[in-house]
Formats: structure tokens, C-alpha cells, sequence
């Protein structure tokens, strides 16, 4: 848009209202400035702001109520992950290679659902299969094996990424790594950082903001075996 905008191929940029613009007040006083420099102004539909400071005034309180319905949003919901963290729940991540996920039982068998969204709740098992495929790679490993022999009996067995893609030295070493094969349930472990490219990173949490839970999933390689490794 903003590409588009230094061209002077428009005046307007309509939004349903200033929240669909953005919700990160920063990025709305950029963006809008930044249109600002080829004419551009940024109209709601919804929400009649007009040209004077009184109008300015007004789009301030909207970018700023938009930011703080983000963040406290974001807040609320890291609050309830947490408390399923704690339990070691399932958050609804994709499962690491290995694991599947299965509808969360009551006593009776029955079939448990969240109460805010109504949708079944989850929990870590082992996929079978694919856990004698982790089992292999570490004991690949641990006879010294290159990572390009263990990535060729992957594909020579029709084993492939949570992505779909065939095995590559990087993903055999997430597996090698995670300590979530030995049991121990893990929250929290890394943040998105801004990177040295613009492009936001993952970096490791603070100790203290990592929740972590031993033998609280199903396990499918030793404590040994992974220090070994």
C-alpha cells in the first residue's frame, strides 16, 4: 500500500473502522504519516473524523483504545494459556514428530469442550509410528551416524515434517534437542524478538517465564538417552 501510495495512485484508504487499520498505535501514526507525505488520508466508514484538531484529537483516542484492546487481549489470553500450562494441558500448538493430539475424556469417556468457544479439548499422546521413527534417530545418532544417512531412512520410509517436507539436518536437530520426548512438559520457552533484519526471531525466554512440568507427558526417549545424545 504504502508502494502503491508513493506512485500517487490514490487519495483514500478506506477501512471499515480505524481498528481494522491497525492495532499497534506505533504502526498507525507511522503508516498514516507516512501516507501523509503523498496526499493520503486514511478514512473510516464507520467512524466520522473530520479535518480539524478536535478530528485529530479523536483518531488518537481510537489508535490508542485499538493498541490497548491488543495488548490487554494478548494479556487475558497468555493468562488462560498459563493456566493450562500449569496443568500441563495442551495450548493447541501442533505437536512436536512423534506425538499426536486426542480429545481430552472425562471419567465417563466422554468428550470435554472449552467453555468460551465450545470446542474439544486436547491432549499429547504418542503417534506410534512416528515415534519409532524419533526412536531411530536418536539411536542414529548416538552410533555416530552422519545426519544425511538418518535423513535418507526417513524418505526411504515415507516419513515426513509436521510441515509435510522431507527431513533435513536442521529438523533432525529441533527433535535431538527438545526435551519434550523425554516427558517434560514445556511453556513458554521462547519470545519474538525484533531480528537484526526487521524480521521478527524467536529467542529463549527468561528461566523464570518458562513453566516446566516433569513427567507430565508421555515420554518416548530416556532422560539418559537424551543427555547421552
Amino acid at each position: 500500500m504504502i508502494s502503491d501510495a508513493r506512485k500517487r495512485g490514490f487519495t483514500q484508504v478506506l477501512v471499515h473502522k480505524m481498528d481494522r487499520f491497525a492495532r499497534n498505535k506505533n504502526d498507525s501514526f507511522g503508516y498514516k504519516f507516512e501516507l501523509s507525505k503523498y496526499n493520503v488520508r486514511v478514512v473510516s466508514v464507520l467512524e466520522r473524523i473530520d479535518d480539524t484538531p478536535e478530528g485529530a484529537l479523536l483518531e488518537g483516542l481510537l489508535d490508542s483504545l485499538a493498541d490497548f484492546y491488543s495488548k490487554n487481549l494478548a494479556r487475558e489470553t497468555m493468562k488462560g494459556m498459563k493456566e493450562n500450562a500449569f496443568h500441563s494441558k495442551s495450548n493447541g500448538s501442533r505437536p512436536p514428530f512423534g506425538y499426536k493430539l486426542v480429545p481430552r475424556r472425562d471419567e465417563c469417556g466422554n468428550i470435554l469442550y472449552s467453555k468460551k468457544r465450545g470446542e474439544p479439548l486436547h491432549d499429547l499422546a504418542i503417534d506410534e509410528e512416528k515415534a519409532e521413527a524419533v526412536k531411530k534417530i536418536f539411536d542414529m545418532t548416538l552410533e555416530r551416524r552422519p545426519y544425511y544417512e538418518i535423513c535418507q531412512y526417513l524418505k526411504d520410509n515415507n516419513f515426513k515434517t509436521v510441515e509435510g517436507n522431507d527431513f533435513k539436518t536442521n529438523n533432525l536437530l529441533n527433535i535431538l534437542r527438545n526435551e519434550r520426548y523425554t516427558g517434560t512438559y514445556i511453556f513458554n520457552q521462547y519470545k519474538k524478538v525484533m531480528g537484526p533484519n526487521g524480521k521478527k526471531i524467536k529467542a529463549p525466554n527468561k528461566p523464570e517465564d518458562v513453566i516446566r512440568n516433569e513427567d507430565a507427558i508421555p515420554a518416548i526417549i530416556s532422560k539418559e538417552k537424551f543427555r547421552d545424545v
